[in-house]
């Protein structure tokens, strides 16, 4: 059992060339304290200056608005890592993303600049696996979605000038986690089976703006899986 859980959300831009084959690197990190019955009780958040990157591309710049000057004086990788382990502190804690993208690229990164992960950063996982099962949707893991897409399920409405930026994409996380923590997910799922199967239309406001979607994207994942 965990006395935390830890929703994180990275943003990268693509590295330049390197011996270490690192591919992209990260350049923020958000995080958020969810409490085992779903409680919010802290946030973190830090750019990350990165070492293979001289400027932030045009497409991440894009999304997220971060340049290359705003990370001059961020701290590197090794530092951020530091930063957010004195943040979590020693609870048994849990690292829960949306994705295994984020896992991964922790673990690759650390490797190729010889960083050491602390503890606090070895155990995750991939609430884009376990949302989707909560729900009755597909079967076997193999089912995706978008984490707007389960922000909607949940009934949050994601700002879209805020989105693609690491705390509040790990605010969304965590929100989705605290419906699994709490058993708000059950409510949530019954609403929305309702509104997709309702012969009058959606009846819930959930339902109103994804219905149609949902009951597609449900029966395409549940099909896949079969």
């Amino acid at each position: 059992m965990y006395n935390c859980n830890i929703a994180i959300d990275l943003e990268f831009t693509p590295a330049q060339k390197n011996r270490t084959g690192l591919k992209k690197e990260i350049i923020e990190i958000g995080a958020v304290k969810v409490s085992d019955d779903g409680e919010v009780s802290d946030t973190f958040q830090t750019l990350v200056n990165p070492l293979y990157s001289y400027d932030v591309s045009h497409v991440v710049r894009g999304l997220t608005g971060i340049c290359g000057a705003d990370l001059l004086k961020a701290p590197d990788f090794g530092e951020a890592v530091s930063e957010l382990a004195e943040w979590i502190g020693t609870e048994n804690v849990r690292m829960v993303c949306w994705d295994k993208v984020d896992m991964r690229q922790v673990r690759n990164e650390s490797a190729a600049k010889d960083v050491v992960l602390p503890v606090c950063l070895h155990r995750w996982m991939d609430l884009q696996v376990v949302y989707p099962r909560a729900m009755h949707v597909g079967r076997g893991g193999r089912s995706k979605m978008a984490l707007s897409v389960a922000a909607g399920w949940c009934g949050v409405d994601m700002d879209e000038c805020q989105a693609h930026r690491a705390l509040y994409d790990a605010r969304i996380t965590a929100e989705i986690l605290a419906s699994l923590l709490s058993g708000d997910y059950r409510e949530q799922r019954a609403k929305l089976e309702a509104s997709m199967t309702t012969t009058s239309g959606p009846t819930s406001s959930i339902g109103a703006k994804y219905g149609d979607k949902l009951l597609e994207l449900k029966r395409r994942l549940e099909g896949r899986a079969a």
